[in-house]
């Protein structure tokens, strides 16, 4: 099925009609049984991919072309069936109502007197423009990966006092002065999984809309975070496109995380300018961002992205990826297998 391009502003009757054709089509496959239907699953886990961008492009447009009254049915349409493909939107097209929020407990591996810490987050109704009001997979991959990622390439941030024999998951350790900017909190699962892991400071940042339910779940986990001698977290409203309008914030962070950041075109160049912006200015300073290969979209926009960086004078100190099983996305009764790709950035040494 062709999908109309945003940029030649279809109208109202258009994204409707292609809004409705989707749901028609995908209730189709999802009733789809029969071994002859098997090649149909395939085709339309490729298409599920274009679909998904698709909508999130819907709801991140602001649909200047069409009135006020449309507008607002056509971003209802598409984020409550966006929420029907995520899992959080009731499927009965009889109701078609998002689904009432939901808590959900996620298992972050750590070591010393605990072998895990147990973060209840809450997930309001994913409805317009507040993806982030979702626990994403990518946040919950980056975060099991804590411990070695702060073994092996941020040893030098997260203890400065160099000492190989220290374990860096062991909750009695001198405090950690490191810095740490997370962009694009969401619900706030791996800025509180890093500061309750490496005993930290963390400010996690994301739109004003995000801020209620953010703030709520760090306050709600904030007995299992200052278990961590030196742990602390704080949230504040960062909007990436205009970074320099945040007010007050420290400039100089000396590592930041980013977990699946890319929907919409403006991303990569926004977020590199963010990143440029908070970053220390020293070689020592690191970025780690974890991207999912979910479509050729997502995909394209993380190449985007990584121009930008390139541009900035960034160079890359490793890539590493891994396949999860992620249903988030997966077309109706199949699980799909995306890949997490994690890059770590510093600064070139000739950029200072």
């Amino acid at each position: 099925m062709k999908l109309p391009d945003l940029a030649a502003k279809p109208g109202y009757d258009v994204l409707m009609s292609t809004l409705i054709s989707l749901k028609k089509k995908n209730k189709a496959t999802d009733e789809s049984t029969s071994d002859e239907d098997t090649g149909n699953f395939k085709i339309a886990k490729r298409a599920g991919g274009y679909e998904n961008s698709f909508l999130l492009n819907i709801i991140r447009s602001d649909l200047g072309w069409i009135s006020s009254e449309n507008r607002d049915i056509v971003y209802d349409a598409a984020s409550k069936y966006m929420a029907e493909k995520c899992g959080r939107a009731d499927s009965n097209a009889a109701k078609q109502t998002a689904m009432p929020e939901m808590s959900r407990t996620w298992a972050i591996p750590t070591s010393g007197n605990q072998t895990e810490i147990n973060f209840t987050l809450r997930e309001p109704s994913m409805t317009g423009d507040n993806l982030g009001l979702k626990t994403w997979a990518t946040s919950f991959v980056v975060a099991k990966d804590l411990i070695s990622l702060g073994r092996d390439y941020f040893r030098h941030l997260l203890d400065p006092c160099g000492d190989d024999t220290r374990n860096l998951a062991v909750p009695q350790i001198i405090q950690s002065c490191a810095r740490i900017l997370e962009l694009g909190s969401g619900t706030g699962l791996l800025g509180m999984a890093a500061a309750a892991i490496w005993g930290t400071s963390v400010l996690s940042t994301d739109i004003q809309a995000i801020q209620e339910n953010l703030l709520f779940n760090i306050r709600e986990n904030l007995d299992k975070i200052s278990l961590r001698a030196g742990a602390s977290i704080s949230c504040q409203t960062l909007d990436w496109r205009f970074p320099e309008q945040t007010s007050p914030m420290p400039q100089a962070f000396e590592l930041i995380l980013v977990a699946d950041p890319l929907y919409d075109d403006i991303h990569p160049l926004a977020l590199a300018h963010t990143i440029d912006y908070f970053l220390q200015k020293n070689s020592c300073a690191r970025v780690l961002i974890a991207v999912p290969y979910r479509d050729e979209h997502t995909i394209g926009l993380f190449k985007e992205l990584e121009g930008q960086m390139f541009s900035r004078n960034f160079e890359l100190v490793v890539t590493d990826s891994k396949v999860c099983r992620d249903k988030d996305w997966a077309v109706k009764a199949v699980t799909k297998d995306v890949m997490v790709n994690s890059t770590i950035w510093k600064r070139r040494d000739s950029t200072f």
